[in-house]
């Protein structure tokens, strides 16, 4: 991958904050990280307005004061499991327990299948599944979104290398994505994002909202069991891994429906988690067509 000048810095400067990070104990890099985020909000709102017009189309029945709240600990969220994200290089099979709250019986769903679609969104710590899964010897292969700066790209690249994980870039073919699968991997698919004209219109928050068709697609296509994946941030400091296997039997439904049937499902369960946790869901991008916002 060659660099501009300004995109090497970037790299090694990243690498260079990682280094200091990971000098220091979770507690207090949590710490750090949480101030970072508070200092954002008040200082340099990124993205603010969004995340907030956001909170009032899913909330309509809180306050202005319920949805700063909502904001602030969002902010304070992000900049918590940013610095988790720095620290990712120091986890490993001994520490792993102290850090996630696993079930694994829940993870062993993941290795009795001959490939599956894993379907996570962009709350708790996503960042987090592909250590999880990695370090615990579960095929992984993950589409991510490529960073237009590569010094960027480059340092997530080491970060997300873990055993038997896999990065995947956001607009590769869809035969390529389907091999995984009958290869006997875990596909792994962030499904919350506005995919615009080439998604689907679901109901999302009483609203509808576009989202990616792939998981869908992909199930049909290869008939593997769909797994909803969260990592959610609890008590004490700790992640808490939720896997559920979906148990519908897709194959009854009338074929020019499923698609659709399995879009709705998946939103539903989205919308199910971020209700629990709306301080953790990343409220940042826009969810709703235009005409949502103009109103």
């Amino acid at each position: 991958m060659q660099l501009t000048i300004l995109e090497y810095f970037t790299y090694y400067g990243l690498k260079f904050f990682s280094f200091i990070i990971r000098l220091f104990p979770r507690k207090i890099t949590i710490f750090f990280g949480k101030v970072l985020g508070l200092m954002i909000y008040r200082i340099i709102p990124i993205r603010k307005n969004v995340a907030k017009q956001n909170l009032k189309i899913a909330f309509p029945d809180k306050c202005e004061f319920e949805i700063n709240q909502i904001l602030l600990k969002s902010y304070k969220h992000f900049g918590m499991i940013l610095m988790d994200l720095f620290q990712t290089q120091n986890f490993n099979k001994n520490n792993i327990q102290n850090i996630v709250d696993i079930n694994l019986s829940d993870l062993k769903l993941l290795t009795q299948d001959t490939g599956s679609i894993v379907i996570t969104g962009h709350i708790g710590s996503w960042e987090m599944i592909l250590p999880i899964f990695g370090i615990n010897r579960i095929p992984f292969s993950v589409v991510v979104q490529f960073q237009k700066n590569k010094g960027v790209q480059k340092f997530f690249n080491e970060v997300r290398q873990f055993h038997g994980s896999k990065t995947i870039f956001k607009g590769t073919g869809s035969k390529v994505l389907l091999n995984e699968i009958q290869n006997g991997r875990n596909l792994g698919l962030a499904s919350d994002q506005n995919a615009g004209k080439r998604g689907l219109m679901v109901p999302f928050f009483g609203k509808k909202a576009s989202i990616p068709k792939g998981a869908a697609v992909f199930k049909i296509k290869s008939k593997a069991s769909i797994f909803f994946c969260y990592c959610i941030v609890s008590k004490g400091r700790k992640y808490k891994l939720f896997v559920k296997k979906i148990e519908n039997n897709f194959e009854q439904i009338e074929s020019k429906n499923r698609v659709k049937e399995i879009c709705e499902l998946i939103s539903l369960d989205l919308e199910n988690i971020i209700r629990k946790y709306p301080e953790q869901y990343f409220w940042f991008h826009r969810k709703w067509p235009k005409k949502i916002y103009t109103k």
